[in-house]
């Protein structure tokens, strides 16, 4: 009777670990930086070596928002245009067996980096009374009193971009000031001064201008 040993070779077996994580975006704004990354390890056992190559991958398959390296650090990608939660797939493959390899699930969170503040301008005054230099007894009026000097004060703008015109006319000025003066004559009208930065729809302001003519009692 002969007998004949065979040799069982047990199957190459990978495991990952944590199996599962919750990591933030990396530009989370109330995250700690540790809390945007992750160390996975990885056990391989029926094989010669413990060497695995990592990757991540999306649910379908196709390539991971996050990025890990090669020894296994995962690294939360930037909030960007992603939603609020998505989940990337950790692969550790066996150098040994590439057909042996172990997954991890990484739900990655957050709202991102807080939103850049808009900007903003104001006018001063937001109120003046002119008077014309023409006209009725308005040669009484000293010149100072046909104009005004209007200014912008920013917040996250530049006031160097800032443009005036007067009642939506064509633009008549550009910079942080703008002196409107009156010329001729009229009568009692109010107009409004506007200054606001292009493309920007929150950056924008406007003062009142009253136009007098001087009568003062007595006078003929």
């Amino acid at each position: 009777m002969t007998c004949r040993h065979i040799v069982c070779q047990h199957r190459v077996e990978v495991e990952v670990s944590p199996a599962s994580a919750v990591v933030c975006f990396k530009d989370e704004r109330f995250s700690n930086p540790l809390d945007t990354m992750l160390q996975f390890q990885a056990f391989v056992y029926n094989a010669p070596t413990n060497r695995v190559t990592w990757q991540v991958l999306d649910l379908q398959g196709g390539p991971g928002a996050g990025t890990i390296d090669a020894g296994g650090l995962y690294v939360a990608p930037l909030k960007g245009t992603h939603p609020f939660s998505l989940t990337d797939v950790v692969v550790a493959t066996s150098v040994d067996d590439p057909f042996r390899r172990a997954f991890a699930r990484v739900a990655v969170e957050g709202l991102g980096p807080e939103p850049k503040p808009l900007p903003r301008i104001e006018v001063l005054p937001h109120r003046a009374h002119l008077y014309h230099p023409q006209g009725a007894r308005n040669s009484y009026i000293d010149t100072s009193n046909t104009m005004q000097l209007f200014r912008v004060l920013t917040r996250n703008a530049d006031a160097a971009q800032v443009q005036w015109n007067v009642d939506a006319g064509p633009i008549t000025a550009t910079g942080p000031e703008f002196l409107y003066q009156l010329t001729g004559s009229g009568g009692v009208q109010t107009v409004r001064v506007n200054a606001r930065i292009p493309g920007s729809p929150s950056a924008a302001d406007w003062a009142t201008v009253t136009l007098l003519n001087y009568v003062w009692p007595g006078i003929i």
